[in-house]
């Protein structure tokens, strides 16, 4: 699976997510002693400019989350030796060999019964044990649920009624996103502010032009900041996503 922004492949662009939503729910809701020890070893996330300054400086609480040259003794990691006298296609099944025994035998370990076909397929990877992404399914979803929260919401004083007027802002926010490797031209913006949508009608029978309904966008936009708000209660409670 390649990297992209619908389906990252590395943690790291979880725990930016996480962080984010960390912050954001440090400053609107009331904490316990007990949820802010939870997070002593981020350290005080408010201090650092941006995610990057701070994944600098903590990241390695999260262990090795990329493959790299070297050794490591960090017990999520497995060291191999990989002969470069054969053709890299070969090592590659060799190795996705071993990393797929090794990793169903930790998750095997302690269960009554072996992992199923099943959840086999959608666990074949270790979590951190202390700090879980619970669903790496939802990326997508996470980030533009943030951008809507945090830089409309937020940033227009959270307003009590959202009508035309902040969906309009949302718009306006959304085009201001430019092309990346992991934002693609089609994921600029949510699926529910695309012009051709599920839901959406013709202009007329046969027609080729749509138009968007906007009491639809206006019932996902504020889904959106539900789901922001329980991500944001999540994350207090040390899980994420929700």
């Amino acid at each position: 699976m390649s990297d992209t922004y619908d389906r990252p492949k590395s943690s790291k662009q979880f725990y930016r997510l996480w962080f984010e939503y960390v912050r954001i729910s440090q400053s609107e809701l009331k904490w316990s002693k007990k949820q802010k020890d939870f997070y002593s070893e981020w350290g005080d996330i408010q201090s650092f400019k941006n995610f990057d300054s701070w994944w600098k400086e903590k990241g390695h609480i999260f262990g090795d989350i990329r493959v790299e040259i070297g050794s490591s003794r960090h017990q999520d990691s497995l060291n191999l030796r990989v002969p470069l006298t054969q053709s890299i296609t070969k090592s590659i099944d060799q190795i996705r060999t071993i990393l797929e025994k090794e990793i169903e035998d930790r998750l095997n370990k302690g269960r009554d019964k072996p992992l199923t076909p099943k959840e086999r397929d959608k666990k074949l990877r270790l979590n951190h044990k202390k700090y879980p992404i619970l669903s790496m399914d939802k990326y997508r979803t996470l980030d533009d649920d943030l951008i809507i929260y945090r830089d409309v919401y937020l940033k227009n004083g959270k307003p009590k009624r959202l009508g035309e007027p902040f969906l309009q802002l949302v718009e306006e926010r959304f085009a201001r996103i430019k092309v990346t490797s992991h934002r693609s031209k089609e994921h600029l913006k949510p699926d529910f502010m695309q012009v051709k949508n599920k839901g959406d009608k013709r202009m007329e029978e046969g027609d080729d032009q749509w138009y968007r309904q906007r009491d639809s966008e206006l019932r996902s936009l504020r889904r959106s900041l539900d789901r922001a708000k329980k991500t944001l209660k999540s994350v207090q409670e040390g899980k994420f996503p929700s």
